[in-house]
């Protein structure tokens, strides 16, 4: 607090909070900032009741009655001197607790955070791995499908080798086969000719006699 000369202005500041919710203490807060008074009110004694007009503009508080406040003056009023001190005090000491409630749960979020990043970066491990290993799976069964086609043409090549070996092994042994047949066929017709000669002849010998 500052006292200057006669018909001067003094000011005080306070803590500032910001979880000011009730609108009557965030007007005590504001009007205790950058606040004004003259200095015959600080010569007040502390049981007497001190009265202010809290200046909405200039966000000024001049300690006179409240019966002179202007249109843009807001009327506030303490039983006393030690009253207004010990508001000062309260409100001083509220702004430090919500100050360290504030920073225990800026500390809390941020360990929050802290963890869920952790969670986050190890989530986020698990899932590269995984992608990894169905990459890895996705490789095994590609192989796994080229090496089968390669099989199935290779046992294909090998299948249609065997039946055209078999299919010209069939033609060959049906030509041998009929060639044999032929063979036989016109042998046992020459012979049957033969045979029939001899008897012509052998019946013509024997009319002749």
């Amino acid at each position: 607090m500052q006292q200057l000369s006669n018909g001067t202005l003094w000011q005080t500041r306070l803590f500032s909070s910001r979880h000011n919710r009730i609108v009557l203490l965030a007007i005590l807060v504001i009007s205790l900032v950058l606040g004004v008074a003259s200095k015959e009110a600080l010569a007040t004694s502390h049981n007497e009741p001190v009265n202010g007009c809290y200046d909405t503009n200039s966000r000024g508080l001049r300690y006179v009655d409240t019966g002179t406040c202007r249109n843009n003056e807001v009327a506030l009023s303490w039983p006393s001197m030690s009253d207004f001190i010990a508001l000062q005090v309260a409100l001083a000491d509220e702004a430090t607790q919500r100050e360290t409630a504030d920073a225990a749960l800026a500390q809390q979020i941020a360990d929050e955070a802290a963890q869920r990043e952790a969670a986050d970066a190890a989530l986020q491990a698990e899932n590269d791995a995984l992608l990894q290993q169905i990459a890895g799976l996705q490789a095994a069964i590609d192989a796994e499908a080229a090496a089968r086609q390669a099989g199935d043409t290779t046992l294909q090549a090998a299948l249609d080798d065997e039946i055209a070996a078999r299919n010209a092994g069939d033609i060959l042994t049906l030509a041998n086969a009929n060639a044999y047949t032929d063979e036989k066929f016109n042998s046992s017709i020459e012979h049957t000719n033969t045979e029939v000669a001899k008897e012509a002849d052998a019946r013509g010998g024997g009319r002749s006699m």
